[in-house]
């Protein structure tokens, strides 16, 4: 050691000695590194030591902060067209449960009518019905609005050759209800397309998002490499990583048992 190294030395061990008791008690480990070594030469403590969490590189952080206020525009789109869609079919719906009632009612009362007035059963062809006036079975929206048509120009046609208007209800009182459903139906093709756009453009966005999350993996894995994997784990599950035990694998508890009580 150098003769000016000798007397620094000298003087920090004076220092030392003149200090109080408690000074010397509360001395943090490595202090004499802050004394005796230049500073790029001085320990580091390693992050466990130092209390910190395990954390993501700022350059990831960076990375997904970017990718976050690309992707929230395209995932609130997609949540507004998927309500739009929503309300679309659920409005369509709405006009086709009506249009089914007034079209049965209609079939109904004509078969009671055509009973009560002794009327030929060719009048039910009119209306689509066949002689023995079995309803039909409908099952799909088109078949729904076909038959509402016919109800529309039959009684047209049967007033025509000299039977009076059905009542209660009438044709003219479907037409309104059947130009609803059709224009309800039709917005639903649209809405559907909106939808379809707004999945794809998110869809667009998963090549990315994965590399992201292999960032974030890779950076935890490195700042929890000094720890052990049960922790690394536990750690990492907090930011959303799963982990899948292999058949015949003992599953990992939850949460570490806390140590027995000390005899009393």
């Amino acid at each position: 050691m150098s003769r000016s190294g000798s007397q620094d030395f000298a003087s920090d061990s004076g220092n030392t000695k003149e200090s109080s008791d408690q000074d010397q008690v509360e001395e943090k480990p490595h202090a004499w590194s802050s004394r005796f070594l230049p500073r790029h030469h001085r320990p580091r403590r390693s992050r466990r030591h130092r209390g910190e969490k395990p954390s993501v590189s700022q350059a990831t952080l960076d990375a997904v902060n970017t990718f976050v206020g690309a992707f929230r525009p395209l995932y609130e789109a997609l949540t507004r067209t998927l309500s739009g869609r929503m309300k679309e079919v659920r409005e369509r719906e709405a006009a086709r449960v009506k249009l089914d009632t007034y079209v049965r009612d209609f079939w109904e009362v004509l078969k009671r009518r055509a009973h009560r007035l002794q009327q030929p059963a060719e009048i039910l062809a009119f209306y689509g019905l066949p002689a023995d006036g079995t309803i039909p079975n409908i099952t799909t929206f088109d078949q729904l609005l076909s038959a509402a048509d016919k109800i529309v120009q039959g009684d047209a046609d049967a007033v025509a050759a000299g039977y009076p208007a059905m009542a209660n209800p009438s044709a003219k009182e479907i037409e309104p209800i059947l130009a609803d459903a059709r224009t309800q139906a039709s917005d639903v093709p649209a809405a559907d397309r909106a939808y379809d756009d707004a999945q794809a453009a998110v869809a667009a966005q998963r090549p990315a998002a994965d590399l992201l999350i292999d960032d974030i993996r890779a950076d935890l894995l490195s700042s929890l490499r000094r720890q052990h994997a049960p922790s690394q784990r536990r750690i990492m599950r907090n930011y959303g990583l799963v982990f899948v035990s292999l058949s015949g694998e003992p599953e990992e508890p939850s949460a570490p048992q806390p140590p027995p009580a000390p005899p009393a």
